[in-house]
């Protein structure tokens, strides 16, 4: 059974990223993460959500909901948006 440990909705906006960092800091520390794994979710939660902020949204503003929690003895993250769609598949690959 999945149990929400936490969730924040923020709008698509650089300065918001700090806020998200902050929770999943907190989350980390409460269930007691080692700092190497904590890192990492850490730098990907970032990256996530920067390329969310820049790339979801390139006309309008939107929002950006995170959840974490844990389950079957793993922590959870969960990011939705509504901005356009990406398929990575549709980039030509690099040279």
């Amino acid at each position: 059974m999945a149990r929400a440990v936490e969730r924040i909705k923020i709008r698509a906006d650089l300065r918001e990223v700090d806020r998200v960092l902050a929770l999943l800091r907190k989350a980390l520390r409460r269930w007691k993460i080692d700092e190497e794994d904590g890192f990492k979710l850490e730098l990907s939660l970032y990256e996530i959500c920067v390329n969310i902020i820049l790339y979801a949204y390139p006309e309008r503003r939107g929002l950006v909901e995170i959840r974490f929690w844990t389950e079957a003895n793993r922590f959870q993250i969960e990011v939705r948006d509504r901005g356009v769609p990406f398929d990575p598949r549709s980039l030509v690959p690099p040279d």
